[in-house]
């Protein structure tokens, strides 16, 4: 992987950058004259495990002329496959520039991180361009529930190999300012947990939930909820005296961070983990 300085003349959405070659001039004139400065951008840089360095650009149109999904003209698409990336994630694709509408501080957009080798990561928030006044920035850390503000101060994280979809996403409210989770009961985001001795896990080798119960707890109804509060699918797996330990497949779910919540005769339980293939 090499330092990356040149992405944002390479596709039509050059019309966000600054600075605009005169090769790409001709091309953009009459959507950069109806755009001009309008453009509201967010420049980020990630700095991999191996030291290099990844340019993202996020950019609002006051006029809606691009949206949440694809768009051509607007959204830069990743040619690369480097073995350590953090991309725009767009209807599934990996992106390095992506235009959306007006700004609106309520909304996240998601990150594709894609590590190959473990190690520190960093991600800055190096430039806002065209608002009238600053705007708060954060990464949120979908599985640890967090808020970190960048900027000020980068955010800064030593992770494993792996590649880590819904997950880390660009926000512009903290943690104070967000609408409380649908979920209210309390949420254990450790992988293993036992609550009122009852286990209740995720098996990725076979895309199962797993839970073992003490006689004295009986399952009423197992839901996974996603991240919006949305039952994706639900069960009715209330066990017997003779069934303490059961799993429940898992089937035709996109990899991503979900609520398992399981309703007892003695409580409810809420486990937020990463489910899916």
């Amino acid at each position: 992987m090499k330092k990356i300085t040149h992405f944002y003349i390479v596709f039509f959405v050059s019309i966000f950058t600054s600075h605009v070659s005169s090769t790409y001039a001709t091309t953009v004139n009459t959507r950069s004259n109806n755009i001009g400065n309008e453009i509201q951008r967010v420049r980020i840089d990630f700095v991999s495990p191996d030291k290099y360095t990844r340019h993202l650009l996020l950019a609002f149109t006051p006029d809606n002329a691009a949206t949440d999904g694809f768009d051509y003209g607007y959204d830069g698409a990743n040619p690369d496959n480097f073995l350590n990336d953090l991309n725009w994630i767009i209807e599934e694709k990996r992106y390095i520039i992506q235009g959306v509408g007006a700004f609106d501080d309520t909304k996240q957009y998601p990150f594709g991180l894609y590590l190959a080798d473990s190690g520190d990561i960093e991600i800055i928030l190096t430039g806002l361009e065209n608002f009238d006044s600053e705007i708060d920035v954060f990464i949120y850390d979908l599985l640890l529930d967090k808020y970190t503000k960048i900027n000020d101060d980068n955010f800064k994280m030593s992770i494993d190999a792996s590649n880590y979809l819904n997950r880390f996403f660009i926000a512009f409210k903290g943690v104070d300012d967000v609408i409380d989770s649908p979920i209210e009961d309390e949420i254990e985001i450790s992988p293993f947990v036992e609550i009122e001795n009852t286990t209740v896990n995720y098996l990725n080798n076979t895309n199962e939930i797993y839970i073992k119960t003490p006689n004295t707890v009986k399952i009423k109804q197992v839901y996974l909820i996603n991240i919006l509060g949305q039952i994706k699918n639900s069960w009715n797996v209330l066990n017997t005296n003779s069934s303490y330990e059961f799993k429940i497949p898992v089937n035709n779910i996109s990899k991503g961070v979900y609520i398992i919540k399981v309703e007892t005769n003695t409580g409810t339980i809420n486990k937020k983990m990463i489910v899916g293939n």
